[in-house]
């Protein structure tokens, strides 16, 4: 067969499969993309076995390489035309069918060899055997070449360029089969004696392949943005590419303004419960205030009856009936006093005290087990407050107790004074605290405050062992503390599972001397 003829043939074959890929793109929305794919699947395959098998038609000093004359050509504008028209994700799925198609052919030649080899058959001279250099050079350049294109179809269209459909896409085809040259030839025969050779020849081949294959890629890309209605100015990959993350930006964005939300509503419905809880203990407060002076003055009155009763009696046995009534209703009265420290309406009588000292005095009432060990961490000097020195005693006591029943088995317990800078919020007031306080604390390392109790712990007639508390002792430490214009502190370390023990401060107003 002459030159004219084989190249007339080559012409031929190359503008079939023009027509059959873009032919193959056109119908993908009538009837899906799977046959376009299934095709571009077969042309790779088929442009990995001509590569490896090295057919070439020569034509004067130029050799034409069928792979890359026709098969590559077409999948480079198989290509083309998805990222023009289909977008990113599309781009991807064909690049990775070209490219895993591009790595599967030569294993599965190097598997079929392999088996005519084990079973003692003739090697196959149909199936080319496949070299590693030369098909890993193709897939590498095959994925740079269509990133390439990406690249130079997007910067050739930039709007300074003024660059037309024809020409813009005319330089970008050639550009990208140029840059094929180079990578393949460099990557599969850098360093033999052909290399120069294939290279100069190879670049002037696709030169004239450009020429060839641009009326078609034009005509298609011209008819289909025609039919379409799209601005290709608006279509290049990676353009697509920065707006899906510009996208992906607002969305994030987005999903952190809603997170925020979604913790600020979260703060104003654990705000609106605190403010209903604190509505709520101020009417048990009011409540309880009432009731109490009330049945204190009946006490009062039946302790005097009592008392004068018992002085007049002669029988001993009366006498130690009223001992025993005049008994519970001293008890009936102190109980009464708590329901009046709690809502804040006790009668105080606030004087000059030295805290370290009423500490003292206190602890050396308090019966405490001795499997639990004493550490005061008392202030050389006196520390002084403006408070009433009997309530100061029960707010001792309360919290000593509190903490001597966390240790059943036995631990430490500290008692310390002295002057902070505090800051944070009161947990039974929740009020803001700051500036400069006298800070009582008691710190036990006994079972801690789990989750569950810690938010009810300054409420009335809560406890966690109603068989042995009224339920009274820490709300009347917090009444008696806020009526001294004070606030209180619990660790929130001692409420984590991992922890054990809890710490509990008073703050109080600092008296200068």
């Amino acid at each position: 067969m002459s030159q004219t003829s084989q190249l007339l043939l080559l012409m031929a074959e190359a503008m079939a499969m023009y027509f059959l890929v873009l032919a193959s793109h056109s119908l993908r929305n009538r009837f899906g993309p799977v046959h376009f794919y299934a095709l571009i699947g077969g042309i790779t395959a088929t442009m990995s076995w001509i590569t490896d098998a090295g057919l070439s038609v020569q034509l004067g000093t130029v050799t034409f390489m069928v792979g890359s004359t026709v098969f590559y050509t077409s999948l480079l504008l198989g290509v083309f035309v998805v990222y023009v028209f289909d977008g990113p994700r599309a781009t991807r799925v064909t690049i990775s069918t070209v490219v895993g198609v591009s790595a599967m052919m030569p294993v599965i030649a190097a598997v079929m060899h392999l088996q005519t080899h084990l079973i003692g058959q003739a090697p196959l001279l149909s199936v080319p055997l496949p070299s590693l250099r030369i098909n890993a050079a193709s897939i590498i350049a095959t994925l740079l070449d269509l990133v390439f294109l990406a690249i130079a179809w997007e910067f050739l269209g930039k709007k300074n360029i003024r660059f037309g459909l024809g020409l813009r896409t005319w330089l970008t085809l050639l550009g990208v089969m140029w840059l094929d040259v180079l990578l393949f030839a460099t990557l599969a025969f850098a360093g033999t004696p052909q290399f120069i050779g294939i290279v100069q020849g190879t670049l002037i081949s696709r030169f004239f392949v450009s020429l060839l294959a641009l009326p078609f890629l034009y005509g298609y890309i011209h008819w289909q943005s025609s039919l379409r209605g799209l601005s290709l100015e608006n279509r290049p990959v990676l353009a697509i590419l920065r707006q899906v993350t510009e996208i992906e930006a607002e969305l994030t964005q987005a999903q952190a303004e809603i997170e925020r939300r979604k913790r600020a509503e979260a703060a104003l419905l654990a705000a609106q419960k605190q403010l209903i809880q604190q509505e709520r203990l101020a009417a048990v407060g009011q409540l309880t205030a009432g009731m109490a002076h009330n049945f204190n003055n009946i006490l009062t009155g039946m302790l005097l009856r009592t008392s004068m009763l018992h002085m007049k009696a002669d029988c001993p046995d009366l006498r130690k009936e009223l001992a025993e009534i005049q008994g519970q209703t001293e008890d009936a009265a102190r109980l009464v006093g708590k329901l009046l420290d709690y809502s804040s309406k006790a009668l105080i009588r606030p004087v000059r005290l030295d805290l370290g000292q009423v500490v003292q005095d206190q602890m050396a009432k308090v019966d405490i087990p001795a499997s639990i060990q004493v550490q005061l961490d008392l202030p050389p000097a006196p520390l002084f407050v403006m408070a009433d020195e009997e309530r100061m005693a029960e707010v001792i006591a309360n919290l000593v107790q509190n903490s001597v029943e966390a240790m059943p088995d036995g631990g430490v317990l500290t008692v310390g004074l002295g002057m902070d800078v505090a800051n944070g919020h009161c947990v039974a007031c929740h009020k803001p605290i700051s500036g400069q306080w006298l800070r009582l604390t008691v710190t036990d390392t006994g079972s801690g405050i789990d989750a569950a109790t810690f938010p009810h712990i300054f409420e009335p007639f809560f406890t966690t062992d109603a068989t042995k508390h009224s339920g009274l002792g820490l709300s009347q430490v917090m009444g008696i503390v806020s009526q001294h214009h004070g606030h209180t502190l619990v660790d929130h370390t001692s409420t984590h599972p991992a922890h054990h023990g809890t710490q509990l401060a008073v703050l109080l107003p600092p008296l200068a001397e």
